[in-house]
């Protein structure tokens, strides 16, 4: 089957990990399927072969919507709509932008069986293609463009009209099914459960010892408002003896590097920034616990990585996260926001390391029994190309 994949986010060269979740699908479809992925372009300088590495990757197709120095609305911490916040003027982008998508999608889509599109506003451009060209489109939901969407406004129609003109649209988690069918009943028999994967090699990673002197903590993510870095800075403010890593970059950065100063703390504290995924393998290896403070998250994958890990997770009790995360087996909830319960958390972690090592023996099992690899999520894909008249 030919499948075109629509995403604002992907690795476009081997360094990158922007969208690399998408990438992960991507070559695991290629297991059975003919992949394109088409993606706006960035503004960094790159050539052809730059853009199409790894001769079994996916063809990746950039589209440009301006001067390439001008084209900062996608491949940024938080994506576009971060990128819009920090920086006004890009809405000026935003309609080229979308008739470039939009043009390429016609231009690539019209040999294609399915097109699969990645969040709402790209199920929309590419739910307009598809009906021109007569190829049925998919798009997956994967957290954010729900959060926006369940209030009032262009969000809430984009992701109206995004559902209208796609033949299934799939949630990445239960909590995204069961809001999309509150929101729009009308639409429930389109509604799929497609659960992210992790990448094999995590289930067989070694952990590094211990560290004697003081719990390891872990945080991945973008700094951006909505991850709740600062949460668990003040966490850690209440616990001594504890490190935190910090893998990511955002707008955030230097106002979180500022508060731990604040606290007192910025020696414990390294601001890692991005790494490439296999770095942050290893990180997950040399860190005892991953902190996740987020206020919304659809299902974060780097909670996933961390139990595949053998590492247990404090995290935010919400939508996505409760649940990956069992309370009091595979990590300890705190409500979101709520630093002294985290502070608990912590300090009860770092007094008993048995208890922290089995929450990261019981994570690992839990992946294992639920099967989440993203070659079970690729199958559960093709069972809905073919659902919807894909050709074999």
């Amino acid at each position: 089957m030919r499948v075109l994949l629509v995403t604002t986010s992907y690795p476009l060269d081997p360094m990158s990990s922007s969208g690399i979740f998408v990438a992960r699908l991507a070559r695991s479809l290629m297991r059975v399927h003919a992949v394109r992925v088409i993606v706006p372009a960035d503004w960094r300088k790159r050539s052809l072969q730059d853009t199409l590495f790894r001769g079994e990757e996916p063809v990746v197709l950039p589209y440009r919507y301006a001067l390439r120095s001008w084209q900062r609305l996608a491949h940024v911490p938080g994506g576009i709509p971060v990128a819009l916040k920090k920086t006004p003027w890009l809405y000026l982008l935003v309609p080229p932008f979308l008739a470039s998508m939009f043009l390429s999608c016609l231009r690539h889509g019209r040999k294609m069986d399915v097109i699969h599109a990645n969040w709402a506003i790209c199920g929309l451009v590419a739910g307009f293609a598809g009906r021109l060209l007569g190829v049925p489109v998919v798009v997956s939901l994967r957290g954010e463009d729900m959060t926006r969407g369940a209030k009032k406004g262009i969000d809430r129609w984009i992701l109206k009209a995004c559902l209208s003109r796609c033949e299934r649209v799939i949630g990445v988690s239960n909590a995204i099914v069961e809001k999309l069918q509150e929101m729009f009943p009308e639409q429930a028999g389109k509604l799929r459960l497609v659960e992210n994967g992790v990448d094999g090699a995590l289930l067989q990673l070694e952990r590094k010892e211990a560290n004697e002197e003081g719990l390891r903590l872990l945080a991945v993510g973008s700094l951006i408002p909505r991850k709740g870095v600062e949460v668990t800075l003040a966490a850690l403010a209440a616990v001594p003896g504890i490190s935190l890593s910090i893998v990511g970059e955002g707008p955030e950065q230097a106002a979180l590097q500022q508060l731990a100063e604040d606290l007192g703390i910025a020696h414990r504290v390294r601001f890692l920034g991005a790494l490439q995924p296999e770095a942050v393998h290893e990180q997950l290896a040399r860190h005892d616990v991953l902190v996740l403070s987020s206020y919304s998250e659809g299902r974060p994958n780097v909670v996933l990585e961390a139990m595949a890990a053998a590492m247990p997770v404090l995290a935010s009790d919400i939508p996505g996260v409760d649940e990956l995360v069992q309370h009091a087996s595979t990590g300890l909830l705190f409500p979101a926001g709520d630093e002294s319960s985290l502070a608990a958390h912590i300090e009860r972690l770092a007094g008993d390391r048995e208890l922290a090592q089995t929450m990261g023996r019981n994570g690992r099992q839990r992946i294992l029994d639920m099967g989440l690899t993203w070659e079970q999520s690729a199958d559960a894909c093709t069972r809905i190309y073919q659902e919807i008249g894909g050709a074999d």
